[in-house]
């Protein structure tokens, strides 16, 4: 029997190409993309992971060292009180469905 080794998930900001109501991608007008943070084994995972949360084009996914992230950094989604919070794949995943839901309602 082997053992199979599970890499330890990281943490990545990925930054990605907004889209309009339309659908169709936004030029950044101060020329910096919007990023999300995510958590995941590599690379690849976290900007598969980014893509399915954000359902944008993912440009960038950097990891981000743990000295490297300021005390007040934010995390996405940034909640109201302020406090930076890890979220699960999972939480990223339902919360960006509820926001798609509520985007569709708006528009109806």
């Amino acid at each position: 029997m082997a053992l199979q080794h599970t890499p330890e998930a990281r943490s990545y900001r990925c930054s990605y190409h907004p889209k309009d109501i339309n659908g169709y991608p936004v030029a950044a007008d101060t020329g910096v993309l919007p990023s999300i943070r995510v958590q995941a084994a590599d690379a690849e995972s976290a900007a598969r992971l980014a893509y399915a949360t954000t359902g944008c084009v993912i440009a960038l996914a950097e990891r981000i060292e743990p000295q490297d992230i300021p005390a007040t950094a934010a995390v996405w989604p940034f909640p109201a009180n302020g406090q930076p919070v890890a979220w699960t794949a999972q939480q990223i995943a339902a919360h960006a469905q509820q926001q798609r839901d509520q985007l569709g309602e708006a528009l109806l």
